[in-house]
């Protein structure tokens, strides 16, 4: 099996992986704006990796991951079935996603991707309308305020300000990745009440006890929909969970029953 790899997704962007560790194949799908350098899983994914043999790769549009344009939602989940083909995942891996990142993992089940089991810590969805917030951030971007973009996205997720003020030099360094937040919110729009109901993966919704009631809601809206869902609470901070808890509630849920 590769350790490393380029995927073409069907619409020719190709989609930088590699792989850590050893057992069980998981494949963790990173949030929005990130890609596996400047990610907030990565030492979740060191941790995972004592566990599983972990796959990660650079969304379309970052790190070395190359854009085809006009991207939809279908083909972001494209690109995640030629990551796992390319990789030789096997019919039906084990999936993570955080945040945003779990969002795509739920719009490729609701499309019937075979996985063994998904975890997802405050995927966002069924959300009203995003056509303002993304008029907003194309807006900025074609104004070259990309860092303002970015942190418009902060506040749109309900981000507290001291934690924005402390974001924003890193907000800066990722610059460059705003235009794909519109990627992201698409598929946010897209997971609708009726595609969650499409989802029959066996999946845990994870949130933080100390993240607001908006985040800690989705978790709770995606087991009134999806048949074998289940959700839970560990304690944590705004929008995170340590990484310990985080590895062992996923250890434990990707278990084979």
């Amino acid at each position: 099996m590769k350790a490393s790899g380029a995927a073409t997704s069907a619409d020719g962007t190709e989609l930088a992986w590699k792989a850590t560790g050893t057992g069980p194949a998981l494949i963790m799908i990173d949030p929005i704006l990130v890609d596996r350098a400047s990610s907030p899983i990565s030492t979740l994914a060191e941790q995972l990796s004592e566990d599983f043999t972990v796959y990660r790769f650079d969304r379309r549009g970052k790190g070395d991951s190359t854009d085809a344009g006009a991207s939809t939602p279908k083909r972001e989940a494209d690109d995640l079935a030629a990551v796992i083909d390319d990789a030789g995942l096997g019919p039906e891996p084990s999936v993570f996603g955080f945040s945003s990142g779990g969002s795509l993992a739920l719009y490729a089940a609701s499309r019937g991707m075979a996985m063994s089991s998904l975890a997802v810590v405050e995927p966002p969805l069924d959300l009203p309308s995003t056509a303002g917030i993304i008029a907003e951030i194309e807006a900025l971007i074609a104004e070259g305020k990309n860092t303002e973009a970015v942190v418009r996205l902060y506040r749109y997720q309900g981000m507290p300000e001291d934690i924005i003020e402390q974001m924003t030099p890193f907000a800066e360094g990722i610059s460059q990745n705003a235009y794909t937040m519109v990627y992201d919110l698409s598929i946010i729009e897209a997971l609708n009440v009726e595609s969650l109901s499409k989802i029959d993966v066996r999946t845990l919704a994870v949130a933080s006890t100390s993240s607001p009631q908006m985040l800690r809601d989705f978790g709770n809206k995606l087991v009134r929909y999806a048949p074998a869902a289940t959700s839970v609470e560990l304690d944590g901070d705004w929008h995170g969970v340590p990484d310990e808890l985080l590895a062992k509630a996923i250890t434990e849920f990707a278990a084979p029953i």
